[in-house]
This record gives C-alpha cells, sequence and structure tokens, in this order.
C-alpha cells in the first residue's frame, strides 16, 4: 500500500518549473528573432555600400550585378534566421513534453520511496509506465481536461524527434492543423523532415496552449491518491 500525495505547495511548485522554462523561450531566446526581416534587409544594405565604396576606387560602375548579390545575401540570411526561429520552436514544443514527462516521473518516484525501495534507472521509464503507476493508485489521467491535448504534444515530441512515420500519421488524425497544409500541401509529406525545413505550423500560441494543458494537469490530479493493493508501482 502507497501515497501519492499533491499538496497546494507541490502544484504550485511544478506549475513554477513549467511556467520558468516557457518564460526562457518567450522572454529570453525567441526575442532575438524579432523582426527578421529588417535585419536581413539591413545586411543587404551593408553589403550593397561597402562592396561600392570598396570599389569606388577602381571605378567600379557595375551596381546591378552588386545590388544582385545584396538581395541574395539578405534573402539567405532571411532563410538562416527564419528556419532558426522554427527549430527553436520545435526544440522547444518537443522538450516541453520531456520536461513534463521528467518532472512527474521524479515527483512519483519521490513520492514512493516513502514506501518502496526503487531503483530510479528503472523506475517509470516511460509515460505509459507513468500512466500505471498512477492507475494503480486509483488515478486515471485521462480524466484530465487536457489529457488529450497533453498526448497530443506527446505525438508532437516524436514527430519533431523522428519526422514523418507511426506517430505523425496518429498526430495528422488528432490534429492536422499542425501540419502546415495550406493549399492542400503537406509539407511534413513534401520535405520528409521536421528540422530541416519549416513543415510543421507550431508557434508561440501552440507553445503556451501546451504549456497550459500541462499546468491542468497539476491542478486537477486529486490530493491524495491511493494504491489498493501490493501491485508495481513502476520498477
Amino acid at each position: 500500500m502507497s501515497q501519492i500525495y499533491v499538496p497546494a505547495m507541490t502544484r504550485a511548485y511544478h506549475k513554477r518549473q513549467l511556467d520558468g522554462f516557457a518564460w526562457t523561450y518567450f522572454e529570453r531566446l525567441h526575442p532575438t528573432f524579432f523582426d527578421i526581416s529588417k535585419e536581413a534587409d539591413t545586411a543587404a544594405d551593408e553589403y550593397y555600400n561597402d562592396t561600392l565604396n570598396m570599389s569606388a576606387s577602381d571605378d567600379f560602375d557595375d551596381a546591378a550585378s552588386v545590388a544582385e548579390e545584396a538581395i541574395e545575401k539578405g534573402l539567405t540570411l532571411y532563410e538562416t534566421l527564419s528556419l532558426g526561429e522554427y527549430t527553436l520552436t520545435a526544440a522547444w514544443h518537443a522538450t516541453l513534453y520531456e520536461f513534463f514527462e521528467q518532472q512527474l516521473r521524479l515527483f512519483l518516484y519521490k513520492e514512493l520511496t516513502n514506501d518502496y525501495i526503487l531503483d530510479f534507472r528503472t523506475f517509470c521509464t516511460s509515460m505509459k509506465d507513468i500512466k500505471q503507476c498512477l492507475e494503480a493508485h486509483d488515478f486515471d489521467v485521462q480524466t484530465i481536461s487536457t489529457w488529450s491535448c497533453i498526448d497530443e504534444l506527446r505525438l508532437l515530441c516524436n514527430v519533431i524527434k523522428h519526422s514523418d512515420g507511426t506517430s505523425a500519421s496518429d498526430l495528422r488524425k488528432r490534429n492536422p492543423l499542425l501540419f502546415k497544409n495550406m493549399n492542400g500541401i503537406d509539407y511534413l509529406k513534401l520535405y520528409q523532415t521536421t528540422l530541416l525545413e519549416i513543415s510543421l505550423d507550431i508557434n508561440e500560441t501552440t507553445l503556451r496552449n501546451y504549456v497550459g494543458a500541462l499546468h491542468a494537469f497539476w491542478d486537477e490530479i486529486p490530493e491524495r491518491n491511493y494504491s489498493k493493493d501490493s501491485r508495481t508501482v513502476g520498477a
């Protein structure tokens, strides 16, 4: 017999952890990509002016070719920054799920070592194990109002890490809007990558929604969860 105890201070602590993770993205990392169009235009202008200035003494007058090169420089920078912004956002979505899974796993381990001797290396090493552990304590995670959203994040994490495959097929059924299929185009199928090209429709809004879903877990899990017998608890 064992108990999983979730007092108000524990809920608040785990929600603060989630908020800190999100804050790092929203306030420190993502702002570095603010107005990348202007940054690319500035780089193009600087290249154009610097090249003409260096060539002035040689009676260089092919300004048109320099302008073409400058446009190419600006476009390349814009594409680089756009992909960088996208991959940062993708990484933060994927890591958000891993963050939550590790958060929940460590919490359960600390609770259950009050009653059992457990080896953390083999304790609840997957979300399936975590769900079974909670179910053994009479709590079904699927009763959480946002559990379907949390499970969607799990699938998205797998898709970001592994590209097209079973998880992508499942996620398309769950939320086809996550795939950039405007004009009927599924960009993951087109590019066959989730990191080398911008192929998923994820952004600040989707990240905030997933953080909110994880908040709901800590809001809704019962304060006291008791095991009914001595079944395995995730070891």
